[in-house]
């Protein structure tokens, strides 16, 4: 939830993490303004005051706001409608409406597509044409109108030749990075079919990395490993590289910040 005593930042300020830095580079590089999929705050840009909070639409993680309510679970979706007053007010649908010539290029994992998809099929045909979707791997789990919008993005992503190796975590970002990449000379807006297949002509000569086992820790060894950490010198994000490159561990960063903090 929100803290009152503590004062508003830029939303930018707010987030962080590689996804976060990447998303905000990635605009930057092509003069593009960044919003924010918010469980929290709804739908903001990036220069938006806000303050510290702590809601997820995650499911099996201890922010996730879908299982708080003392009336009973709710879905993401429904979330989404009331932090908008839906269908009364339809942030994306109003951000394409009064950008015509813009495409929409959403970055997002699986629970936070699931949060708008709603909305977004309630799109106009025009306006779907105008959006794209990077981050689910799987078209099919999307409304049907919607399909046609998810690049096809999968594990080659990670190809060492690429430049975006990475997580799963941060999958959405690193896929927005490579199709801003790709799409960012075109002097007007290709179809969605036009835009995935560049992306699979662009995938087709990569390949995706063996992939590790990764072992969970349990907390006594996390805190261990960042008791170890600390005494070499190291800072909290290096250290989680560390803890996964070289280690080899998996482990969450929300995790793995929270348990840094607690030492």
């Amino acid at each position: 939830m929100k803290n009152s005593n503590v004062r508003a930042v830029p939303a930018r300020e707010l987030y962080s993490g590689r996804a976060f830095a990447l998303a905000s580079q990635t605009a930057d590089s092509v003069g593009a303004d960044l919003y924010v999929l918010s469980a929290g705050m709804g739908f903001i840009r990036q220069d938006t005051p806000v303050r510290p909070y702590n809601l997820s639409v995650a499911r099996n993680t201890d922010d996730c706001i879908l299982s708080r309510s003392s009336a009973g679970r709710f879905t993401a979706s429904e979330w989404w409608a009331a932090l908008h007053d839906l269908p009364r007010a339809r942030p994306l649908a109003k951000l394409l409406s009064g950008r015509p010539k813009a495409m929409l290029v959403l970055a997002a994992t699986r629970p936070y597509i699931e949060m708008v998809e709603d909305e977004l099929a309630s799109l106009t045909a025009a306006q779907v044409a105008r959006l794209r979707i990077v981050g689910p791997t799987r078209a099919n789990a999307l409304p049907e109108v919607l399909q046609a919008s998810v690049m096809p993005y999968d594990d080659r992503l990670n190809d060492a030749e690429i430049g975006l190796q990475g997580t799963r975590f941060d999958f959405a970002a690193r896929a927005l990075s490579h199709f801003v990449r790709l799409v960012c000379r075109d002097d007007s807006i290709q179809s969605p079919q036009d835009h995935a297949k560049r992306v699979r002509l662009s995938l087709s000569r990569r390949k995706a990395p063996d992939r590790l086992d990764r072992k969970r820790l349990d907390t006594a060894a996390l805190q261990s490993h960042i008791r170890a950490f600390k005494k070499g010198g190291e800072s909290k994000t290096s250290a989680l590289v560390m803890l996964r490159r070289d280690l080899g561990y998996a482990c969450e960063q929300k995790r793995f910040f929270r348990a840094w903090e607690a030492q």
